[in-house]
């Protein structure tokens, strides 16, 4: 992920972050709390993101295709896997109500 130097809409210059990547933790921790995410990075072959589901997984919510691990090679590919993830939990959920 580059970073360049912008300006603020008031010309002020903002600089890149240290770790560009620290905030898209941030901004996944926080939209997904109900899974444990980690960015992995072990050297130039081994950068990757992951996600644990908090919570235990049923037969039934397994059935419906809910993974309890999601691995991603970055940051946006694990948003969407997860953004899938939270719809199979609640179609899973909208089925375990009695009639």
């Amino acid at each position: 992920m580059r970073c360049r130097a912008t300006l603020s809409p008031k010309g002020r210059s903002r600089a890149c972050p240290a770790r560009p990547y620290a905030s898209w933790s941030v901004a996944l921790r926080s939209t997904y709390p109900g899974w444990e995410i980690q960015h992995v990075i072990g050297g130039p072959e081994i950068d990757k993101w992951t996600a644990e589901l908090r919570r235990e997984t049923t037969g039934r919510l397994l059935a419906a295709g809910v993974k309890e691990r999601v691995e991603a090679p970055d940051a946006t590919a694990l948003a969407s896997a997860l953004s899938h993830q939270i719809t199979l939990l609640h179609n899973a959920r909208a089925y375990m109500w009695p009639d």
